[in-house]
């Protein structure tokens, strides 16, 4: 459920006029661009991110698509790479996320689960806010404080079985 509310929160902000732009972060087992229609593999966050050069807005826009019928743009995971964390983990990552902020209210970035790989926490470190997603009934409680513990370092917006917390005990 994570990468459907990524892009179901992506639709909604953008349905309320505002600019949003969704990234699809999780490079080892990306949905979003199958949600959408997309060929898989087409060029996206992993090519920008593998690039040994600047991130620019022209290079952004060779990759970024919008979508007009949803008013949002979209930038898929691109081919999946080796070593997602270590491009996530790169100055370009940084660089992205400055250059959008220009031209997007919002942006939203659909990471890989948090447990198992350090992706989520590595993109926490470097935005305004963190929701992690847990499926009620399925979600142990100490994983979902192993994942709090994670992005504990930073002051983050939690979201538990559909309750916002600014902390979570």
């Amino acid at each position: 459920g994570k990468s459907s509310t990524s892009l179901n929160l992506a639709l909604s902000f953008a349905q309320s006029g505002m600019r949003v732009v969704l990234i699809e972060a999780d490079m080892r087992r990306p949905k979003i661009t199958e949600y959408l229609g997309f060929e898989k593999g087409a060029k996206g966050l992993s090519d920008l991110l593998s690039s040994s050069s600047v991130v620019t807005e022209e290079e952004i826009k060779k990759v970024m698509v919008h979508k007009e019928e949803e008013n949002i743009d979209f930038i898929p995971s691109g081919q999946i790479p080796p070593n997602p964390a270590e491009l996530l983990d790169s100055s370009h990552l940084d660089e992205l996320l400055e250059l959008l902020r220009k031209n997007h209210d919002y942006i939203l970035i659909d990471c890989p689960p948090a447990i198992p790989v350090a992706d989520a926490s590595i993109i926490a470190t470097r935005v305004d806010g963190t929701v992690i997603i847990a499926r009620a009934g399925v979600t142990h409680i100490n994983q979902f404080h192993g994942v709090k513990e994670s992005i504990n370092n930073v002051d983050k917006l939690l979201l538990f079985n559909g309750r916002f917390c600014w902390d979570v005990p």
